[in-house]
């Protein structure tokens, strides 16, 4: 058992030099493994208490956290968290895994038992070797995401944590497990009053090439303190009889307080002293927890953290949290007091003739060279080292050295519950200077001087011994029988030791975590460039782009990743893999001719890689040709009974057959071979839809085979500029083709009909009106007998015309200068003179 056996337990009294009796009570009572410690310490410095060797070998771990790699088995010890430190945990099962969605045992879980009393507090995720932050947003199976394990938006790790007052088992797990094969999750697993972690990992070997090892930085679980209890003198709403009223705490006069007190188990029992709360005086222990939160800078003096597990004893945890605040136990009369730093201030000033002088005296000046230390070492777990074990800043003294003979004698002292760098050197600073006050006296003073108590101080003036109020601290007391005078046993203390400013704080130790992460490797020399893919004659006969790197870079890859996507669209096209070592591919599948695409790359790997940038292309105008075709274009269309288009300069005279066609050089027209004759014509049931103004040039009679009909022509489309001269007689028309809405106006003159042309028939109803007509454009051979009818004519004035009209229907009719007027509806003459 390490350090502090008597700093921190107790100074303890002989009562009546009985130490067998203690010895003997000591094997049965926590009080009494104090007690013991107390014996085998008198006359110590601190640093020799701490050092002072055990009865039994300690269980305290003086290296890093007490559990630093996640255990195993059925074995392994409960154990609970003091403070803020860091714990590997137990696996509660060995990792079991289920599938992610199409990938057989793509997820793996963790379950890690953190503590077996619950409240503890979730600080920060150690994940292989790095801290990994929490994101903001919960998973509804997973938990948190660990961001350090997010890539590309896509989290690889999760953890969910339950505190210990858990009411059922965590679904996901019963979801998940509940019929696996060797170990199924029941919905029975809840774990009351045990504090767990669920890690999930997502299959990955770019971010996972091993299992994942894991560590937790916790708060540990909430403890009682005085201070803030109102029923007993403090302030606030803590009882010790209700546990759900406490709070965190990393006081180390708060944690050893709770100890002696004894802390309850699930099960009920009691770990510590089991003490009543009157035998731990407020007013002392208040004292030394406000010792611990007196700030230094931005820091308080003192903070503690451990992980305790249930086989340490009790006494041996005390001991390791008051090496981290300069603290000493005493017990006198099952009376538990405790000081923290320097001494208090006298409670006796004594002279040489305040001491028996019959009793016998004893000085030991300074001890043996083996038991004097000038320099002092020390190790701690250093969080911005992933809690592993760290080496202080030695301290060494050359004017104590001097002293010692010029040798440097140097001592070492771990401190497993501390991890603050410069409460560390605090503490080292303040241990080797008291270890350098050698001076114990033995003495015996008169009974006056009962009330002293281990740990007080008095004030000595000796011209003897050259001490004008030196400061001695009681570490030993025997009550005389008979006399009642006071054996003390003395030794030397500075308050001037236990001095520190914030100025002399360390700087923050620079994170060390091992390895830095491997960047994502970006593949190199990559580029793109416009090809073709030649056949055997070396002759271009598809659109290509060539690829390329540095095939002598990232040896460790046997491919290249490449994607291919349309610059427009963004639409991938092509993908696949190259060998790497080849440095360039050649690709052709799928790529369209001038086509504009953007092209990237990447190196296959089972380590981070980043896909390069897209890098633009546009492919050459290579088209198919009449080789890329079976017995080429020709060929292709008489298998389907085609006949191909012929490009000649003169039209064939010989071996011609209906539906031959030719487009002629000479006049750039198209001929086809009607059975008879080669025409260039176009008959009126081969128009499809409407023919527009834009569409239509001069219209000769004929070039029109058949009659056009009225769905064949576009509004407006026949203007006066498109119709040849007597291009339009009676066969060229069908009945009522020609509408007012088909007529440009101004379109028909006497030059573009034929004789008799216009027929009843021809002529819509209503489509004949004046601005539709150009001047003596219809002249009477123009116009079949009885076309023009009344319904025919779409006018509102009628002048100059000479004829027997027959019946007219009229409302009214007037004479040209408007004076003479007939109402034939209202059957009146009007005259006017």
């Amino acid at each position: 058992m390490p350090p502090v056996g008597a700093a921190i337990a107790a100074v303890g009294t002989a009562i009546g030099g009985a130490v067998s009796a203690v010895s003997a009570f000591a094997a049965s009572s926590f009080v009494g493994s104090l007690l013991v410690n107390t014996a085998v310490s008198v006359g110590l410095s601190l640093l020799s208490r701490a050092l002072a060797p055990k009865a039994a070998p300690s269980s305290v771990e003086q290296h890093g956290i007490q559990t630093a790699v996640t255990t195993t088995g059925g074995t392994e010890p409960q154990g609970f968290i003091l403070g803020r430190t860091a714990t590997a945990g137990h696996h509660v099962c060995p990792p079991m895994s289920h599938d992610d969605g199409g990938t057989p045992n793509g997820f793996l879980t963790y379950v890690i038992e953190l503590s077996d009393l619950p409240g503890i507090g979730l600080s920060r995720v150690i994940l292989n070797d790095g801290y990994s932050e929490l994101g903001a947003t919960a998973h509804a199976d997973y938990g948190f995401p660990l961001l350090g394990q997010r890539v590309n938006g896509t989290d690889h790790a999760w953890i969910k944590i339950y505190d210990g007052a858990q009411t059922a088992a965590d679904p996901m797990l019963v979801a998940k497990y509940s019929s696996y094969p060797d170990r199924p999750w029941s919905s029975s697993f809840v774990g009351h009053g045990t504090a767990y972690a669920i890690v999930t990992f997502r299959y990955n070997r770019e971010v996972f090439n091993s299992l994942p090892k894991v560590r937790f930085e916790l708060d540990g679980v909430p403890l009682y303190d005085p201070r803030f209890d109102s029923s007993v003198g403090g302030s606030g709403p803590q009882r010790w009889i209700d546990p759900s009223t406490w709070a965190r705490s990393a006081n180390p006069a708060v944690m050893i307080y709770n100890i002696l007190r004894g802390i309850r188990l699930p099960t009920g029992e009691i770990w510590g002293g089991d003490v009543p709360a009157e035998d731990l005086p407020l007013d002392n222990w208040v004292t030394a927890m406000n010792a611990c939160d007196a700030p230094i800078g931005s820091r308080p003096s003192f903070v503690a953290g451990l992980e305790v597990k249930l086989e340490m004893e009790p006494a041996e945890v005390i001991d390791e949290l008051a090496k981290t605040c300069l603290g000493q136990v005493s017990e006198m009369g099952g009376v538990f007091r405790m000081r923290v730093g320097a001494p208090a201030a006298p409670v006796q000033f004594i002279t040489n003739e305040d001491i028996v002088i019959s009793a016998p005296q004893e000085l030991d000046p300074f001890p043996g060279l083996a038991a004097s230390a000038n320099a002092i070492a020390s190790e701690y777990p250093e969080p911005a080292s992933l809690w592993t074990s760290r080496a202080a800043p030695p301290l060494f003294n050359p004017a104590w050295e001097a002293e010692d003979g010029g040798r440097r004698l140097s001592t070492s002292l771990n401190f497993p519950a501390c991890s603050v760098v410069s409460q560390v050197a605090q503490l080292m600073t303040s241990y080797i200077k008291d270890a350098r006050r050698f001076r114990t006296h033995r003495l015996v003073l008169p009974p006056e001087t009962f009330h002293l108590e281990p740990l007080d101080t008095i004030a000595w003036t000796s011209a003897r011994n050259g001490y004008t109020n030196k400061i001695f601290e009681v570490v030993e007391i025997t009550d005389q029988p008979g006399t009642i005078n006071q054996e003390l046993v003395l030794r030397e203390r500075d308050p001037g030791d236990y001095g520190w400013t914030s100025a002399q704080d360390l700087p923050e130790v620079v994170p060390v975590t091992g390895l830095a992460p491997r960047p994502a490797q970006i593949i190199a020399g990559w580029s793109v460039a416009a090809s073709t893919l030649k056949d055997a004659l070396g002759l271009d006969r598809r659109p290509a782009i060539t690829l390329s790197w540095i095939g002598s870079a990232a040896l460790d890859a046997l491919f290249v990743r490449y994607e291919i996507r349309l610059k427009a669209t963004a639409q991938v096209v092509a993908s696949g893999l190259a060998d790497r070592a080849a440095g360039s591919v050649l690709v052709s599948d799928g790529l369209l001719p001038e086509a504009d695409y953007e092209v990237r790359g990447r190196y296959v790997l089972d380590r981070p890689t980043e896909w390069s940038s897209w890098l633009s292309v546009t492919t050459p105008g290579i088209y198919l040709q009449g080789d890329d075709l079976r017995g080429g274009i020709k060929g292709l269309l008489s298998d389907a009974d085609l006949a191909p288009v012929e490009i000649l300069t003169a039209l064939p005279s010989s071996g011609n057959f209906p539906g031959r066609t030719v487009y002629l050089t000479t006049d750039t027209k198209l001929y086809r071979w009607t059975g008879s004759a080669w025409s260039s014509g176009l008959a009126a049931r081969e128009i499809e839809g409407k023919l527009s103004d834009d569409q239509i040039e001069a219209i000769a009679a004929a070039k029109i085979t058949g009659a056009l009909i009225e769905a064949q022509i576009a509004n407006g489309a026949v203007s006066g500029a498109k119709i040849a001269a007597a291009a339009i007689d009676a066969g060229k028309l069908a009945a009522n083709a020609v509408t007012a809405a088909k007529l440009a106006a101004g379109a028909v003159t006497a030059g573009k009909l034929a004789a008799g042309s216009v027929t009843a028939t021809a002529i819509e109803a209503g489509a004949i009106s004046t601005e539709k007509i150009a001047a003596g454009a219809v002249t009477a051979g123009l116009i079949a007998a009885g076309a023009i009818d009344a319904e025919k004519i779409g006018v509102t004035q009628l002048s100059a015309i000479t004829s027997d009209i027959g019946t007219a229907t009229a409302g009214v009719i007037r004479s040209a200068d408007g004076k003479f007027k007939i109402n034939l509806n209202a059957k009146t003459i009007t005259i006017t003179v």
